[in-house]
């Protein structure tokens, strides 16, 4: 039985991750900041939902066997891990860079023909 909650709850963060994503593709609605703050809530709710029911509780639901199996991770899985944020937060630094530059008008376009 408690499958079936879990399940339900990821069909509920589907849709919304989706409807949240379609609806902040458009320009439009993007710059209506009510429609923005509900769309990003939308998202947050829909992560937390899936990263928190989809893979924190399904490693407490027992086994066929009626037992809950103990896991801990292996050094090679704890440096991928450690790589992986790594790896994101360097490009998050260089993405954020760029964008503040932009933002300030420090970094621009210069035409070659002017």
């Amino acid at each position: 039985m408690a499958k079936m909650h879990y399940y339900r709850e990821l069909w509920t963060a589907i849709p919304l991750n989706v409807l949240a994503t379609v609806i902040l593709t458009f320009n439009k609605f993007r710059n209506n900041l009510k429609v923005l703050y509900v769309c990003c809530f939308m998202l947050f709710v829909a992560i937390w939902i899936e990263k928190g029911f989809g893979l924190i509780v399904p490693g407490f639901i027992p086994g066929p066997y009626g037992k809950i199996v103990e896991y801990l991770p292996t050094g090679v899985e704890i440096g991928v891990t450690i790589g992986i944020w790594a790896m994101g937060a360097f490009v998050f630094t260089i993405l954020a860079k760029t964008a503040i530059g932009i933002e300030l008008g420090e970094l621009r376009y210069k035409d070659k023909k002017a």
